[in-house]
């Protein structure tokens, strides 16, 4: 009889040492600066944020790996996903995973623009080329993490770009020697095409996004964040409260799998 019960209780710890495994979630958070969480105090910024809606709204613990990096564009992602071993081996062990990229693709580019080295008859062959390469290295991106990690079950979310300050490009010319009134109707087209590529691509490859850019800049796209106390006093980053909304918005996407 002793040893029946002895049995008993160690397939019932043997069990609940199983639950109590089950019920910690791997979450890593991939992208540039907003996954790193600039501007946010303590840089605790939207992936903090989510982690602590996973963990409420499920009733999980979560194990956060922040592999953010300020400056990344999205062949600095893509290469890290297919040689660094600590980005894919996180990858691989995930059951929530998260990815901003594109923003520093299009800043590097328009920079180039207003400096008047984009290239071309134009001066825009640098956004052109710009806006080519983020299509293929997103769509690779994906492909990557999905091979990486083939859980039917993983949370695999993205999310699309805002403009910081639509106040002061509407307002401002940097170049004058163009057919541009202001600053916006340069970026906005440009900022448009990229988000139209990241909702569809999306979609395709069936995986949920935030639309962050709704949410800063409004249905008109000239809402300004800034005026709505979401960014950072370097006037391009989110600060608490622009990633509390990244967060809330990820968060409302539900948890399904979706793909």
């Amino acid at each position: 009889m002793k040893k029946l019960i002895t049995a008993v209780l160690i397939l019932s710890l043997a069990a609940a040492a199983g639950s109590a495994s089950a019920a910690t979630w791997n979450y890593t958070a991939l992208g540039d600066s907003l996954a790193y969480g600039y501007g946010a105090a303590g840089n605790y910024g939207y992936a903090e944020r989510y982690r602590d809606h996973l963990q409420n709204d499920n009733g999980v613990a979560v194990q956060l790996t922040n592999l953010g990096v300020n400056g990344w564009t999205s062949s600095d992602l893509l290469a890290a996903l297919k040689k660094n071993s600590t980005y894919r081996n996180a990858v691989a062990n995930s059951d929530v995973v998260t990815f901003d990229i594109g923003g520093n693709d299009f800043l590097n580019a328009a920079e180039k623009y207003i400096a008047g080295t984009c290239g071309g008859k134009k001066n825009n062959k640098c956004l052109t080329k710009a806006h080519k390469k983020f299509k293929s290295n997103f769509k690779k991106i994906i492909r990557l993490i999905k091979k990486l990690n083939k859980k039917d079950s993983l949370i695999l979310r993205s999310m699309n770009i805002y403009c910081p300050n639509t106040t002061f490009y509407l307002n401002d010319d940097f170049v004058t020697n163009d057919k541009y009134p202001n600053d916006f109707a340069i970026i906005n087209p440009v900022l448009t095409k990229i988000n139209r590529l990241i909702s569809k691509t999306c979609r395709s490859k069936k995986i949920l996004f935030a639309d962050v850019h709704l949410s800063y800049n409004g249905s008109s796209g000239t809402e300004d964040p800034t005026l709505k106390g979401y960014i950072f006093d370097d006037t391009l980053h989110p600060n608490d409260a622009g990633y509390q909304v990244i967060a809330d918005d990820l968060q409302a996407l539900g948890y399904s799998a979706f793909r």
